[in-house]
Formats: structure tokens, sequence, C-alpha cells
């Protein structure tokens, strides 16, 4: 094992460590904002003895941290379906591009090799002309001379 795949690894494992102690941090700053939310509601609410209070704080707490967890996690599987359906349809749009560069490049090579064999092609036959029923005549000749055409 080199030091650049250790160094990687070592770079990957930090990451999804920072990333733990995120959700972790963020996971407690939603039960703080939960607790702090039913503790003001349970202020509303004087008659309550302290027994009742606590209850209170404790359900409204749980309830808010369960109807966020479900809301998280419809977010995410959302958030998954999204990057199934982006990653489906870069897919096909790379498929589209590539089909279509390769068509283009066959297209290219055609008319390049069809100049090609017109520039070389002679015609055969003999090399008279014929004209509307008069008699043939001789057609001129091309000859290549010292890369020039002549007649």
């Amino acid at each position: 094992m080199n030091g650049v795949e250790g160094g990687a690894r070592d770079s990957a494992d930090m990451a999804a460590g920072f990333a733990r102690l995120e959700g972790y941090l963020m996971a407690n700053a939603h039960v703080s904002a939960a607790r702090t939310a039913a503790e003001g509601l349970a202020d509303r609410m004087p008659w309550l003895t302290a027994a009742e209070r606590a209850e209170l704080v404790r359900l409204s707490t749980a309830d808010r941290i369960e109807a966020s967890r479900e809301h998280f996690e419809a977010v995410a599987r959302r958030a998954r379906e999204l990057e199934a359906q982006y990653a489906a349809r870069y897919r096909d749009l790379r498929r589209r591009v590539l089909c279509r560069g390769i068509a283009c490049l066959a297209a290219c090579v055609a008319v390049c090799a069809t100049a090609v064999l017109l520039a070389a092609w002679e015609p055969a036959g003999d090399q008279f002309q014929q004209l509307d029923g008069a008699e043939p005549v001789p057609r001129p000749v091309r000859r290549r001379c010292r890369g020039e055409y002549r007649m």
C-alpha cells in the first residue's frame, strides 16, 4: 500500500466522521428546539401541575421529533428518487450524444471517401462522346503532367 491510497482512505474516513458529527449536532439542535417549543406550550397552560407539565413537555417533544423524523425520511426518499431519475436521464443523454457523434463521424468519413473516389475516378469506356444522332466526336483526354491537367 502506498501513501496516496492510505491518505485517500483517511480523508474519506474523516469526511464520514465529520458528516456523522454534523448529523449528531443537527439532531441535538432539533431536539433542543422541540423541547423549547414544548416548554413554551406548557407555559401557556398555568393550571397544569408539575407532573402534568413535565408529561406535556415530554409528549409534545416526542411528537414533534417523530413528525420531523417522518418529514426527513420523506425528503431523503424523494432525494433518492430524484437522484435515480437524474442518473437515468444523464445515461440516456450521454448515450444519445455518443450515438449522434458516431453518426456524424460516419457521415464525415462517407463524404470524405466519396470525395476521394470522385477525384480519382476516370470514366471507363471509349474516348468518344456521342452527340444526339451525330457522329462520334473524340472527347478530349485529360492527362496529368507535373501537377497540371492538360487537354
